[in-house]
């Protein structure tokens, strides 16, 4: 006969942090919207809370796949185009502008989560 799984308690300690959610970043731009004195300021702090976010940065990390794959694909090709050789030269500049975009946004929005 099996015996009945043993569960570990449920933690109902109110000091836990949760995790965070849409409706918090919504809760802070409706927060930054009553605080904010103009137009700008609001904008500023609602790319402030965005970035801050863990969710932007995957969409950093999702879009910076592309210009990786353009550097690679430019530097393996770069003697091989017969037809236009400057095309894996523009891959690679192009790849590498992307990369260093993305790595600055992603090092911006660690800033902005730490502070």
């Amino acid at each position: 006969m099996a015996e009945a799984p043993v569960y570990d308690p449920v933690s109902t300690d109110e000091n836990e942090e949760k995790p965070p959610s849409y409706f918090n970043i919504i809760s802070q731009i409706k927060h930054a919207k009553s605080e904010a004195k103009s137009p700008a300021e609001l904008g500023l702090q609602t790319i402030k809370i965005l970035a801050g976010s863990f969710i932007f940065s995957i969409i950093l990390v999702i879009s910076s796949i592309i210009p990786i794959a353009m550097l690679i694909i430019g530097i393996l090709s770069q003697e091989k185009c017969s037809i236009q050789p400057k095309i894996p030269l523009w891959l690679i500049v192009s790849g590498s502008c992307g990369v260093v975009s993305a790595l600055m946004k992603f090092l911006g929005s660690m800033i902005t989560c730490i502070k």
